[in-house]
C-alpha cells in the first residue's frame, strides 16, 4: 500500500507518541520503512508481524543498522540479517548493536569480521579462537588500535598488527600501551606511535625514551610528552625548546638546570613573542603568569638576587616581584657578612643564588627553625648563626622552604 504525503507527514511528527499512530500504520511496511529512515526507534513500535518478517527486517537494517536491536530475537540470530545490519551501522551505535546480536553469532568468524570493522569491543565479546585469529585482529586494530588489548597475547607481539594498531584511524598511537614489551622497544613502531600521539612515549621502552630523535618527534606532536623523556633529554636545549614552542608550560617538565642556562634562555627569548612572555617573567596574560609562577618558578627555579650595602644595611632590589631596597635584618645580615668574606667588594653588590632544592655549586644551607612575627628563623648549619627572613620569602616560594640552599659569587663586570 502506497503512503500519501499527508500520512508520511503525520508519521514524522507524531511517531512514537501513544495513540498518534494507528495499528494499521504500525503494521504497514511502506510507512514503517519510511519512518525508519527518519527515526532509528521506529522498529521498536512496529507490529510484531513486521518485527518477525525477515524480508522487512532486512530492508529496515539495510537502511539503519541500529534497527536490529528491535527485531525479533530469531532474526537477531540470522546471519544475513546481522551482517547487513553491521555493514550499515553508524560508528556511535555499533557497540549497542553488537550487544543485541544473538550469542550464537558472536563466535561466527564472518559476523565478527563484519563487526570489528565498526566496533573494536566486538573482539572482547567473541571467543579465544577469534581473538587469536590474525585476520580478525588485524581488521579490528585497523579500525581502532585499542582493540589490541583484547587480542591474544601472541598477536600483541606481531609487528604488522602492532604497526597497524598505532597507525589506526581512531586510536592516535596510544595502542602502544598494549603491545608486547619487545615492540615497545622497536624504534620504528615507537616512532609511528609518537608521530600519531606524542603521549605514546609514556609506553615506550626506556631505551627509546632516551632516543633524541624519538623524543623530538614526540614533543613536536605533543609538548607534554617531554615529561616522559629521560632526565638528560629534559635538560637538552633543543628538545625542551621544541616542546616549549608548542606550549610554554612545557617548561614545567624541563630539567631545573635549564632555568639557569644562559644559552637556553637566549634561545628561549626567540619564542617569547609567541607566548607574550618576557624573560623576567612579566606576562601580558595574567592567567599565563599565574600558571608560570605556580608551576615553574616555585617548583624548579634557582632564584638570583643581587644584594648590596645601603646605609650600612644589606638590601636588594627585585622589580619582577615588586621589591625595592628590601633589607636583611635580625641576624640575616650577620649570616651574609660571614658568607661574603671570600668575595671582593661585596658591599658594592654580589650575586646570591638560592633554591629550596640542592643545586650544583651551592655553598651554604640554612634550616628553618620556627616562625616569628610573620617571618621565619633559619639556622646556618656550618657557622651556627641564626637569622630572620621576612614574609618576602613568599614572593619566591609557595610554601616556606624547610632548607634553603645558597651560593654567593662576585659580580661579573
Amino acid at each position: 500500500m502506497l503512503m500519501t504525503d499527508s500520512e508520511l507527514h503525520i508519521g514524522e511528527w507524531h511517531f512514537g507518541w501513544n495513540g498518534n499512530v494507528s495499528d494499521e500504520l504500525l503494521g504497514n511496511p511502506s510507512f514503517m520503512l519510511a519512518m525508519i529512515g527518519n527515526n532509528i526507534e521506529a522498529l521498536k513500535y512496529a507490529n510484531k508481524s513486521l518485527k518477525t518478517n525477515r524480508d522487512f527486517v532486512l530492508k529496515a537494517v539495510s537502511q539503519c543498522g541500529s534497527a536490529l536491536k528491535y527485531a525479533d530475537k530469531s532474526l537477531r540470530a540470522d546471519r544475513k540479517v546481522v551482517i547487513t545490519a553491521l555493514d550499515a551501522v553508524t560508528l556511535w551505535d555499533s557497540g549497542e548493536v553488537w550487544i543485541s546480536v544473538d550469542k550464537s553469532l558472536r563466535t561466527d568468524r564472518e559476523v565478527v569480521l563484519a563487526a570489528v570493522k565498526h566496533d573494536e569491543t566486538a573482539l572482547k565479546y567473541t571467543n579465544n579462537a577469534l581473538r587469536a585469529d590474525r585476520d580478525v585482529v588485524l581488521t579490528a586494530v585497523e579500525h581502532d588500535g585499542t582493540a589490541l588489548i583484547y587480542a591474544d597475547i601472541s598477536l600483541r607481539a606481531d609487528r604488522e598488527i602492532v604497526l597497524a594498531a598505532v597507525n589506526s584511524v581512531h586510536n592516535d598511537g596510544l595502542a602502544l600501551e598494549f603491545a608486547d614489551e619487545s615492540l615497545r622497544a622497536d624504534r620504528e613502531v615507537v616512532l609511528a606511535a609518537v608521530n600519531c600521539n606524542g603521549s605514546a612515549l609514556e609506553y615506550a621502552d626506556i631505551s627509546l625514551r632516551s632516543d633524541r630523535e624519538v623524543v623530538l618527534a614526540a614533543v613536536y606532536q605533543d609538548y607534554s610528552a617531554l615529561k616522559y623523556a629521560v632526565q638528560s633529554l629534559r635538560a637538552d636545549r633543543e628538545v625542551v625548546l621544541a616542546a616549549v614552542y608548542q606550549d610554554y608550560s612545557a617548561l614545567a617538565f624541563a630539567d631545573k638546570s635549564l632555568l639557569t642556562d644562559t644559552a637556553f634562555m637566549k634561545l628561549f627569548s626567540a619564542i617569547q613573542t609567541k607566548f607574550h612572555l618576557d624573560i623576567d617573567i612579566t606576562l601580558d596574560d595574567m592567567h599565563l603568569r599565574d600558571y608560570f609562577e605556580e608551576n615553574v618558578l616555585t617548583t624548579t627555579a634557582i632564584m638570583t638576587i643581587y644584594p648590596y650595602k645601603c646605609e650600612d644595611l644589606w638590601v636588594f632590589d627585585d622589580p619582577s616581584v615588586g621589591l625595592e631596597k628590601e633589607p636583611f635584618v635580625s641576624g640575616a645580615d650577620d649570616i651574609i657578612d660571614m658568607m661574603v668574606l671570600p668575595l671582593k667588594n661585596a658591599d658594592s653588590g654580589f650575586k646570591l643564588l638560592f633554591s629550596n632544592t640542592a643545586f650544583d655549586g651551592f655553598q651554604h644551607s640554612l634550616t628553618c627553625l620556627f616562625s616569628d612575627d610573620d617571618g621565619w628563623w633559619y639556622l646556618h648549619e656550618d657557622s651556627g648563626l641564626q637569622g630572620w627572613l621576612c614574609p618576602a620569602l613568599f614572593k619566591y616560594f609557595n610554601d616556606v622552604p624547610k632548607i634553603l640552599y645558597v651560593a654567593v659569587n662576585e659580580m661579573v663586570p
